[in-house]
């Protein structure tokens, strides 16, 4: 596989680190993709450490095995791949 080779796998063959690194440190990491899922006037109720509960139940990261997942992990090489990495 070439070092700029793009791959996507979902969310459960993805570690929890991955998906966190992809998220990034601004909106994406504090929302921790719960916005629409709990709903406009939740959304702020759980702590930053709840939503991340909730995600890390909703992807099973980590569990290949998982016959459910949510979302999408993109990797450039062996990299996990953030929104606007590795653009150029």
């Amino acid at each position: 596989m070439s070092e700029n080779a793009i791959r996507v796998v979902p969310a459960n063959e993805a570690s929890w680190e991955d998906l966190q690194l992809v998220l990034g440190q601004g909106d994406p990491y504090r929302c921790q993709c719960q916005r629409f899922t709990v709903g406009r006037a939740e959304w702020t109720a759980p702590s930053l450490q709840d939503r991340a509960a909730m995600l890390h139940s909703q992807t099973r990261c980590h569990e290949p095995e998982s016959p459910v997942t949510s979302g999408l992990v993109a990797y450039v090489g062996s990299d996990p791949a953030g929104p606007g990495d590795h653009l150029g």
